[in-house]
C-alpha cells in the first residue's frame, strides 16, 4: 500500500495508534473527548478514526488497500 504523503513507517505508527484509540473507545468507559485529550486530538478526530475503522472492519486504511479493486463495493 502506498499513501503519497506517508512513509511505510508512518502508516504502521498510525495504524497502531488508531487501533489503540478504537480499543479504548470500545473496551473502556472513556468519552471521545477523554481519548482525544490523551492523544492530543479533538473528539471529532476520535469520532472520524472510530467511524473509519468500523467501516473498514478494523482496518483504518481499507480504502487505500482496495483502491482500484472494483470487486469491493461501498460499505
Amino acid at each position: 500500500m502506498r499513501i503519497q504523503s506517508l512513509s511505510q513507517e508512518d502508516i504502521r505508527h498510525y495504524e497502531k495508534t488508531y487501533k489503540d484509540i478504537y480499543q479504548l473507545y470500545t473496551t473502556e468507559t472513556m468519552t471521545m473527548k477523554a481519548i482525544g485529550d490523551i492523544y492530543g486530538i479533538t473528539k471529532q478526530r476520535v469520532w472520524q478514526i472510530i467511524r473509519k475503522i468500523e467501516k473498514g472492519d478494523g482496518d483504518y486504511y481499507y480504502q487505500h488497500r482496495t483502491k482500484g479493486d472494483h470487486s469491493e463495493t461501498s460499505r
